[in-house]
């Protein structure tokens, strides 16, 4: 197999480990915003209901969706990356001859 072949090998399973870190980190995002989210809930319906709580954690809810937003775009890049890399695997192997 051709140093090119290997290295399009290589490219493609480094494209692949950045998409998946990626769509974990959109997973954690998205788990923050709904446990910010839940918590806000249980302030709002709590006896002791406070609006210093309630704006920290609201700040963290906005941090947290940028974060998601953020990482939905990352998640798009990397799987655009990963087809490119496939793609020029393909291309490589179309023209390689079997080795015996």
């Amino acid at each position: 197999m051709s140093n090119n072949v290997k290295n399009a090998i290589d490219e493609l399973e480094n494209k692949i480990k950045e998409y998946r870190k990626d769509c974990l980190n959109l997973s954690e995002a998205k788990m923050s915003i709904a446990k910010l989210n839940h918590e806000i809930d249980n302030i709002q319906n709590s006896w002791e209901y406070d609006d210093e709580d309630l704006q920290f954690i609201q700040s963290r809810l906005a941090v947290a969706m940028s974060d998601a937003n953020w990482f939905t775009e990352a998640v798009e890049i990397s799987l655009h990356a990963v087809k490119h890399a496939a793609y020029r695997l393909g291309k490589m192997r179309s023209w390689i001859t079997p080795e015996p």
